[in-house]
Parts: C-alpha cells; structure tokens; sequence
C-alpha cells in the first residue's frame, strides 16, 4: 500500500511563532484594555494568558504530535469525533477567517491613512480608498499564498515583526520615561483589580 502524498513543511519553529503574533497580539489591544482597566489590564492579561494562551498552545503541541498530518483542527476534530464534527470545526475556522481578514484589511487601510499625515487623514473616511487598499491587500495575500506557503509566510512574517517591533519601541520608551520621569500610574495594591468586570469587559481579553 502506497502512502498517501504528504505536504511539504516549510513553517518553521520561527514562522509558526510569528503566525501567532501577527494573528493574536495587537497593539491596539494592550491601549484598549490599558484605557479601559489602567493598570488592572497587566493582571487581566496574565489571567487570559494562563487560562487561555497557555492552554491552548499545550493542546496544539499534544495534538501535533499525536497526529502530525496536515489538517490541522480540522484533522484532529475529525479523528477524536468524525467527519461531521470535523467538517464544522473546519467550516467554522474558515469562517472566522472569511469576516476577520476582511476587516483587519478595513482597519489597516483606515490607520494607514492616519499614518501617512495630516494631508492624508480624510482618506480614513473615503470609501474608494479604502476599498481599493483592502482590495489590493486581499490579492496581494491570495497571490502570495497561491504561489505557495514558501513564499506566502513571509507576510505572515512581516506582520509578526510588523507587531514586535513597535513594541519593543514602547518598552524601551516607557522603561526610559519610568527612569527619568517616574511612573505617571501610581502603583497600588488596589489599582492591580479592576474596579468593574461586566460581560463587554470581559470580552475584551
């Protein structure tokens, strides 16, 4: 009995962690939740880390190694429940992914608008422009990884750095104002809990 054809692997231990920084971590994030909790986010984000992050990563690292085929969850949903099951946890990843690429595209043409200067500020509100930029980043992603995976993780890859990078900026910023200014937070006991946790709050993490 032949083998059955296997797929190439040429994500790599560096191309699956910045996949999941420029998939998961997001700058806007950690200022929303910093605005919202002040400096209560710091506690609310080891909690998600622990009770989420941590676990997750443990449950795809024992599942690759059980089932190293490619597939993905769709590979493991179908071997622990069937085909059905397997079918829908598929579906729905694909799903996700059909809303969230499109409106990620959004937010970055709008923000690169505000990036580019104050000429440039009222095209966060053109729709053409932005259209056409999410347009071109929609192809320019489906070209990529048409091509092939080899070639399509390198964008994922610029993401990641894309994601880093500023923010290890902001460290090195806020370590140089916390030396030479002092803290602008007062660090409390009582500032560490959130005042108020409601369903939105919460929903945030």
């Amino acid at each position: 009995m032949t083998e059955p054809h296997q797929l190439p692997r040429v994500m790599r231990l560096r191309d699956v962690v910045l996949f999941n920084i420029s998939a998961i971590v997001g700058l806007r994030w950690l200022t929303t939740a910093a605005s919202q909790f002040g400096l209560a986010s710091l506690g609310l984000w080891l909690l998600a880390m622990v009770v989420f992050f941590l676990p997750s990563a443990i449950a795809v690292r024992e599942l690759a190694d059980i089932d190293p085929g490619a597939g993905g969850i769709y590979r493991w949903v179908r071997r622990a429940f069937g085909p059905t099951h397997g079918f829908v946890a598929g579906w729905g990843y694909w799903v996700n992914n059909l809303f969230y690429f499109p409106s990620l595209l959004v937010t970055t043409a709008a923000i690169a608008a505000y990036a580019a200067g104050p000429r440039f500020v009222h095209l966060g509100d053109d729709n053409l422009f932005i259209a056409v930029v999410s347009l071109v980043g929609l192809w320019l992603a489906v070209g990529l990884n048409v091509v092939g995976l080899r070639v399509g993780k390198r964008l994922q890859n610029l993401g990641g750095h894309g994601t880093w990078l500023p923010g290890l900026i902001f460290v090195a910023l806020a370590i140089w104002s916390l030396t030479t200014h002092g803290s602008a937070t007062p660090v409390t006991a009582r500032g560490l809990v959130p005042a108020s946790l409601d369903l939105q709050s919460i929903n945030l993490f």
